[in-house]
């Protein structure tokens, strides 16, 4: 079984003394890893109000869905069909798993992406997902 969690993590674009706050994403960090260190530049997560409770993104109610699966990592372009990552979420009694992954463009994914998580453990994860306080990750403008 893979481990799961949530991060929250809050962007800040800096253009000279001006700041431009991008939205919550929430990001999967599986086994201890980000999702995105797994891959070759892709985005880090998707709005964190898609995941959070009520948000049921991961949970088996999507509502940003692209070639006929949830979003899992966004586009890097903001366009999750153009470069974006998406899954197949299937919740069992005792198990998720995230699988047949797909990403349009490049690079291609690795084709070993396939985890199964603890089903009380996942939905803990995403629950306390709404206390946490996002990080903030600042980059410059160019």
């Amino acid at each position: 079984m893979n481990t799961f969690f949530v991060l929250r993590r809050r962007y800040v674009r800096r253009d000279g003394a001006k700041f431009d706050v991008r939205s919550d994403l929430a990001v999967p960090l599986i086994d201890g890893v980000e999702l995105t260190d797994m891959l070759d530049d892709r985005d880090e997560g998707v709005s964190f109000a898609l995941v959070s409770p009520p948000g049921g993104q991961w949970t088996g109610s999507p509502t940003y869905v692209e070639y006929g699966r949830p979003v899992i990592l966004d586009g890097t372009c903001g366009i999750a069909g153009c470069c974006g990552v998406v899954a197949r979420i299937t919740i069992d009694r005792e198990v998720v798993r995230w699988h047949d992954f797909y990403a349009h463009g490049s690079p291609p994914l690795p084709s070993h992406l396939d985890f199964t998580f603890e089903r009380s453990e996942y939905e803990a994860a995403i629950e306390g997902a709404s206390s946490l306080t996002p990080h903030d990750r600042f980059i410059r403008r160019d």
